[in-house]
């Protein structure tokens, strides 16, 4: 309850905190004085204005609760920009004291499943992915910007194929909100019969081998990795949309992102981190 406020706030009166944590008035009153005497918080009576928070600790409030780790979901770190947050997450989390587990998912449908389920606290997915769950459970609470996700979309298709042909295959991870976003926007005609299930890391493979013929991709990546026989295409229509953007999403009932946990998610650290990292003057460490 602390750990959600800042300094200069009021506290909730005891006899109400009292009633929120189904406890004796007693019990709080010991409670608040603990924790004055180990530290982590000052309190300032103000008589009939209520009491005041002077300073607050809250790194040494995570240690007092018991709490361990705290989980972020983040994607399979095959981008530079995937290690790049990662690792300014890890830093940032570090200064602020608090210990941070990060594991990495394929599919935002499984990152938000592990928030879903409590195995994580946060997931990192794109703006696109964090909009469409909007409301169904899950809430935004930080945006890093645009081109923190990616940097952009495109198609990659067969040379041979044209992207208008009304039998084109096209490859399409179901576990990708994103990918399935896209590809709807990129194909209005196709009828998604023309899917075909493709794990988003194996698409050059199944490209090569003429399972699929084109897919949306993260053309960041691509370098000089692409066979001969394949070509990527930029997509005007997935310009300035928010597929680019990363952000944390969190359930809408989570009681676990404090203050400390804001503060390090929207300290220059990660971005900071996260920029040398993408430059070449940091290794990845995550």
């Amino acid at each position: 309850m602390l750990a959600l406020q800042h300094v200069g706030e009021r506290i909730a009166p005891v006899a109400e905190i009292a009633k929120d944590l189904s406890c004796g008035a007693g019990t709080v009153k010991t409670a608040l004085a603990l924790l004055e005497d180990a530290e982590v918080i000052r309190l300032r009576s103000r008589g009939h204005l209520g009491t005041y928070i002077e300073m607050i600790d809250y790194a040494g409030l995570w240690d007092l609760s018991g709490e361990k780790l705290f989980s972020i979901a983040m994607p399979l770190p095959y981008s530079r920009r995937y290690e790049a947050l990662a690792t300014g997450l890890q830093h940032s989390f570090r200064e602020q004291g608090i210990p941070l587990s990060v594991s990495f998912q394929r599919g935002a449908t499984f990152r938000f499943q592990a928030v879903r389920e409590g195995r994580s606290d946060l997931a990192l997915v794109s703006g696109l992915a964090a909009d469409h769950e909007q409301g169904q459970g899950f809430k935004s609470i930080h945006d890093f910007g645009p081109e923190t996700y990616v940097g952009s979309h495109g198609i990659i298709r067969r040379r041979e194929i044209a992207l208008d042909s009304p039998d084109i295959r096209l490859g399409v991870d179901s576990l990708s909100i994103d990918q399935i976003a896209m590809t709807r926007l990129a194909f209005p005609g196709i009828d998604e019969k023309h899917y075909v299930e493709c794990s988003y890391t194996q698409v050059l493979k199944a490209l090569e081998a003429g399972h699929i013929d084109a897919t949306v991709w993260n053309l960041d990546e691509i370098g000089e990795t692409l066979p001969s026989s394949v070509e990527s295409v930029e997509v005007d229509s997935f310009k300035n949309t928010r597929n680019t953007h990363a952000v944390l999403v969190c359930s809408e009932s989570d009681n676990r992102v404090s203050v400390a946990i804001h503060d390090a998610i929207a300290s220059d650290t990660v971005t900071k981190v996260a920029s040398e990292v993408l430059s070449g003057e940091r290794l990845p460490e995550y």
